[in-house]
């Protein structure tokens, strides 16, 4: 179990049922002066779902209430034997984020068990060799008599093309399956 403000690094092969969805869409931008007041930009919307495996918490009484935080890469989905594809993004990529628990044992019905809070950052992450900026989750969640095996996310991201048609294909990054983010 991790201690607050260090929180468990979660492996990217314990992402599960990952998914991916991209969009090439046009986003208004306004500009400084006239003419014209506001031009389209070409920006990539890609959308992720998925569930994360967590196992915390006991179906039994424990007393307190157990709180966990973690972080987790947020995968595309897509891979190759035991390697699992990421997606890079250039500077200034939006990103927000749901997220619920999936999956939990309870004991009776005085069980508690939240996502207390959840959030999404496109960040530098150093691997052998470079480092790219990828999406991380960052989530913080409580269980009081009450196992949480698994919590689902959905992770919308913008980020500009700089030209059309273009969809980052030289920023996919491959990792092992025991592969965890540096920090959130």
């Amino acid at each position: 179990m991790a201690v607050p403000g260090n929180p468990w690094k979660i492996p990217v092969q314990d992402v599960v049922a990952a998914q991916h969805l991209r969009c090439l869409v046009s986003e208004p931008v306004t500009n400084p002066s006239p003419p014209p007041p506001q031009t389209l930009v070409p920006v990539v919307m890609d959308i992720y779902t998925g569930w994360i495996l967590v196992g915390i918490g006991a179906p039994v009484d424990v007393g307190d209430v157990q709180r966990m935080e973690f972080i987790s890469f947020i995968p595309l989905g897509t891979k190759t034997g035991s390697q699992f594809d990421v997606q890079g993004y250039p500077e200034g990529a939006a990103a927000i984020v749901s997220a619920s628990l999936s999956s939990l044992e309870t004991r009776d019905d005085e069980t508690t068990c939240a996502v207390d809070s959840a959030t999404v950052r496109v960040v530098t992450q150093n691997f052998p060799g470079f480092s790219a900026q990828v999406l991380v989750l960052h989530a913080r969640i409580a269980s009081l008599q009450s196992m949480i095996n698994r919590a689902s996310y959905q992770v919308t991201v913008l980020a500009n093309t700089q030209m059309v048609g273009t969809e980052f294909p030289n920023f996919v990054v491959s990792l092992d399956r025991d592969t965890t983010p540096d920090h959130a």
